[in-house]
């Protein structure tokens, strides 16, 4: 009889011993989990992040665009400042100067911002010179001259807030 209650003293020693391993292994394996899962959410938010960056960009661009688009058809076109709106996107654009015209447009999606200017020459064509009332017609101009009425881009960059 002695010898059976000892054989079950050692038995739970062993189960005993066991313990502290599968906790152990149970703690690394809860770790490595939330890495994962921690790495997954931060992977979408600099993912979303990048697409509201992206839609602000394409909004900016579109404010550029319309500007354009106005000073093609009114080459005396300025504002100190309009808005056009593209879905959830909003371009806050303003145009300034007269034979070259500076367009600043700024896009705002959600939270972020990108901002473009953008340089072109009015009445200047391809190809001519337009130096006051004299235009040296070749290339592609009009025969009315280079202050018939192209819009000509000059620079188009990205600009810092």
């Amino acid at each position: 009889m002695l010898q059976n209650s000892k054989f079950k003293i050692q038995n739970s020693m062993h189960g005993l011993a066991a313990l502290p391993t599968i906790v152990i292994i149970g703690v690394i394996v809860l770790l490595i989990a939330v890495a994962l899962v921690s790495s997954g959410l931060i992977e979408n938010a600099i993912s979303f992040g990048h697409y509201q960056s992206q839609q602000a960009y394409l909004t900016a661009d579109l404010g550029a665009q319309d500007a354009i688009m106005r000073i093609s058809r009114n080459k005396d076109f300025t504002s100190a400042g309009y808005v056009v709106t593209a879905g959830s996107g909003v371009a806050n654009i303003t145009v300034s100067g007269t034979g070259t015209k500076t367009i600043i447009s700024e896009g705002v999606y959600s939270n972020k911002t990108r901002k473009l200017q953008v340089v072109v020459n009015v009445g200047v064509c391809n190809g001519g010179t337009n130096d006051g009332n004299a235009c040296t017609v070749h290339g592609d101009c009009p025969s009315g001259g280079c202050g018939f009425g192209k819009v000509k881009q000059v620079s188009w960059e990205e600009i810092m807030n």
